[in-house]
């Protein structure tokens, strides 16, 4: 699970590689809470029970759930243009392989892969 989160740049990548892994897990673990925030939220408002407070409480947690994963998309959608603006290695290797520029295949820090990707 934490390979991804393994410093790049030791094995032929970037600080962007590291740093573009880091805002990912970042998106993805605020992606979570998010929706665990709308689960609950959904709860809170179906058992209101008629109590008006709590209705509105749950409604505009749903509210805030539903722009706060708005807004993680937003960000991972930008983060992945400004990475792929500043030609970070950006690749379709597996988890824990870099793509190597000179020979366009996946690199698993000892050895290629052979598996082309693009840099």
């Amino acid at each position: 699970m934490f390979s991804d989160l393994r410093l790049g740049f030791y094995a032929g990548g970037t600080w962007e590689t590291l740093l573009a892994t880091v805002v990912n897990w970042i998106l993805i673990i605020a992606a979570v809470v998010a929706f665990f925030y709308l689960i609950w939220s959904g709860f809170t408002y179906l058992t209101a029970g008629g109590n008006p407070d709590a209705a509105k409480k749950g409604q505009q947690g749903i509210i805030n759930a539903v722009i706060g994963i708005i807004i993680i998309f937003l960000a991972f959608a930008i983060t992945r243009a400004v990475v792929n603006f500043t030609g970070d290695t950006v690749t379709s290797c597996p988890t824990g392989q870099i793509c190597n520029p000179t020979t366009n295949t996946c690199w698993n820090g000892t050895v290629n892969t052979g598996t082309v990707c693009t840099p």
